[in-house]
């Protein structure tokens, strides 16, 4: 239940998001990463929100291979989304 007089948030940003072995220039404003990866399926992702209310669903993280989207949601408590999107490039010899 909301208290009297509170307003939802509408802070849909991470402040932080990282990628087991691969690093990323992550900037809250920046909403497309591409990397190189290896030959994973699947990568260790984790993130922190700005908003500790905000929610946070990660699409498209299994079965990696070139071209591959990991779509990341962030919601905000007034329901507005922000997605950040890393875009998988398989090393020429894993393709």
């Amino acid at each position: 239940r909301l208290e009297e007089g509170r307003v939802l948030s509408s802070n849909n940003y991470l402040s932080e998001l990282l990628i087991s072995e691969y690093p990323i220039d992550f900037s809250k404003d920046l909403s497309t990463y591409r990397i190189k990866i290896n030959n994973e399926s699947r990568l260790t992702i984790s993130y922190n929100q700005e908003d500790p209310n905000a929610t946070v669903l990660i699409e498209g993280n299994n079965a990696l291979k070139n071209g591959s989207k990991i779509l990341i949601k962030v919601t905000s408590e007034d329901k507005k989304v922000r997605t950040y999107t890393i875009i998988i490039e398989k090393e020429w010899f894993y393709v």
